[in-house]
């Protein structure tokens, strides 16, 4: 009998994580419960990570919505301001943006903290028409 490597449970069909690569089932150690928890831990992680290098690129770009001065962080966005279909640039991945922002300071006056309402209005008509 096959035990999970984690809370020495052991494995059944109904608890056994299965895992499928190039074809073939592969039984994984752990049970699903721990394999779960497992998942929840990296993902956790990774969010506490990603989000305090957002904060650290907001706080480097001036903490504010440029347009109307919001200042809650999971509202600003880091926006073009010169668009990228205007632009012969390079898009700059995603899961390495922050990082560069933070490095390089001349990148930095490429973009402006914009919350999520203007961002949208400026995307949609050029330029922001929330009144504040």
């Amino acid at each position: 009998m096959k035990k999970c490597g984690r809370c020495n449970k052991i494995l059944t069909e109904n608890n056994t994580t299965v895992v499928h690569t190039l074809g073939k089932i592969w039984l994984k150690s752990p049970c699903t419960q721990c394999y779960e928890e497992g998942l929840q831990k990296d993902r956790d992680y990774i969010r506490k990570r990603n989000n305090g290098k957002k904060l650290e690129a907001i706080k480097l770009m001036g903490n504010k919505c440029v347009c109307c001065g919001v200042s809650e962080w999971w509202n600003l966005t880091f926006d073009h301001i010169i668009p990228v279909s205007k632009s012969n640039k390079p898009r700059i991945p995603s899961n390495t943006f922050t990082n560069q922002i933070i490095k390089d300071s001349e990148l930095r006056n490429e973009f402006q903290l914009l919350c999520w309402g203007c961002n949208m209005s400026k995307m949609t008509n050029k330029t922001c028409q929330i009144e504040h």
